[in-house]
C-alpha cells in the first residue's frame, strides 16, 4: 500500500482512491517475492577436496554479474552466474535472494505461460514427433533445463505412454554409449531415474546433465515409431512462387516424417539433392540438370542455384516482354513504312 507519513504512532494518509476503498493500491505495479518461499538448491556436504577447491577459487573470482554491494534481496531472473575461470556457466531458471551468508541463487520453476506455449508450439507428439523435439531442442537451448526441469516439459508435451517410449529410447542408447566405452561411470548414473540434483556450477555434474539433456533430445526423435511411406515424399513438388529454401524445408519435414531419410546426414542428403532436382520448378530442374560431378551431388551448391534462377525470374520476363514489344514496334513500323508508299 503507499502510504505517507513520518512517524510511525501517527495516522497514516492513504495515497489513491483504491486504498480508501480496501482495495489493492493502484500506485503499487508489484508485490514483493516472499524471499522465505523460495528454496536454495542443496548444498553438499563434506571435506571433498575437489570442493574446496573450487570454494578457494570462486573466493578470488570476480562477483556475479550483476551483483553489487548494494543488492537487492529479489533481483531479476537470471540465466548464469560467473565461475572462477571467469566463465559464465549457464542454468536453468534462477533468481537472486538473501542467504545466510549473503546473495544466493535459488531455483524458479517454469511458469504455467511458457508451459502453455510450449505445448501450444509443439502440437501432438504422434502426429509430428519432429516438431515437438524442434520445441524440446529450442528449450534446452535458452533454458538450460536441469532432471527436474526436464521431466516437467516431458510431462508436459507429452502422454505418460509417450514419456515411457521416450525415456526408454534415450536409455538405450545410453546403454549402447556404455557397451562401447565412450562413458564412465554406471548406466544409471548417466541416465538416472530420480532427481540425481546435479549441480549445474561444478564441471563433472554440469557434463553429465549436458549429456543427459542429448539423450532425452535424443529419445524424443526417436521413440515414435514412423509409418514408411516414401510415396509421400515424391508428393512434394516445388509449386510456382515458391521459394527453393521453403520447397527445401517440406522436403525435409516430409522425410522425416514418413522415410528413415535424415537430410542433416552428409551420404543421405545426396539422396535428397536428386529429389529436390527433379522435383523442382521446370526453370529451376532445367537448370540443375546441366550440373556435373560432384556439384550435382551438393544440396547447398544446388540450393543456391535454384535460388539464382529464382531470383532472375522477373528480369527474365522484362527481357521476354521488351522482346515482344521489339517486334510489335518494328511490326508498325514495317506498316507504316509501306502505305506511305502507296500514298
Amino acid at each position: 500500500m503507499a502510504l505517507k507519513g513520518q512517524e510511525p504512532d501517527k495516522n497514516l494518509e492513504k495515497d489513491c482512491s483504491a486504498c480508501d476503498n480496501g482495495k489493492r493500491c493502484l500506485k503499487r505495479e508489484f508485490e514483493d517475492d516472499d524471499v522465505e518461499l523460495l528454496v536454495a538448491p542443496r548444498r553438499r556436504l563434506g571435506n571433498d577436496q575437489r570442493d574446496q577447491n573450487l570454494e578457494a577459487n570462486n573466493a578470488s573470482a570476480p562477483p556475479v554479474e550483476g551483483e553489487a554491494e548494494g543488492f537487492s534481496p529479489i533481483a531479476g531472473r537470471t540465466r548464469g552466474r560467473r565461475g572462477g575461470d571467469g566463465l559464465t556457466v549457464l542454468q536453468a531458471p534462477l533468481r537472486q535472494a538473501v542467504g545466510n551468508e549473503g546473495p544466493v541463487m535459488v531455483k524458479v520453476p517454469f511458469s504455467i505461460t511458457d508451459l502453455r506455449a510450449w505445448k501450444e508450439t509443439a502440437g501432438t507428439y504422434r502426429d509430428d514427433p519432429e516438431r515437438v523435439a524442434k520445441v524440446v531442442e529450442t528449450i534446452i537451448r535458452t533454458q538450460n533445463p536441469d532432471w527436474e526441469d526436464l521431466q516437467v516439459i516431458l510431462d508436459t508435451l507429452l502422454e505418460s505412454t509417450e514419456k515411457k517410449m521416450v525415456l526408454n529410447t534415450a536409455r538405450k542408447e545410453v546403454e549402447r554409449s556404455h557397451a562401447n566405452g565412450n562413458i564412465q561411470g554406471t548406466v544409471d548414473q548417466n541416465f538416472p531415474s530420480t532427481n540425481p540434483e546435479w549441480d549445474p556450477n561444478q564441471p563433472g555434474p554440469r557434463g553429465m546433465l549436458t549429456r543427459y539433456q542429448k539423450w532425452i533430445l535424443f529419445g524424443v526423435r526417436h521413440a515414435m515409431p514412423k509409418a514408411i511411406n516414401w510415396s509421400k515424399l515424391y508428393e512434394v513438388r516445388q509449386e510456382l512462387n515458391e521459394s527453393p529454401s521453403a520447397f527445401m524445408e517440406r522436403l525435409k519435414v516430409t522425410a522425416r516424417k514418413y522415410t528413415n531419410l535424415d537430410p542433416e546426414e552428409p551420404e543421405e542428403a545426396i539422396q535428397l539433392a536428386s529429389i529436390f532436382m527433379g522435383q523442382s520448378a521446370p526453370d529451376i530442374r532445367r537448370k540443375l540438370q546441366k550440373l556435373e560431378g560432384a556439384e550435382s551431388r551438393d544440396l547447398g551448391k544446388m540450393l543456391e542455384i535454384a535460388w539464382t534462377v529464382y531470383n532472375n525470374r522477373e528480369k527474365e520476363r522484362e527481357v521476354r516482354q521488351m522482346r515482344r514489344d521489339g517486334k510489335i514496334l518494328a511490326i508498325l513500323t514495317e506498316n507504316n513504312k509501306g502505305g506511305m508508299g502507296k500514298g
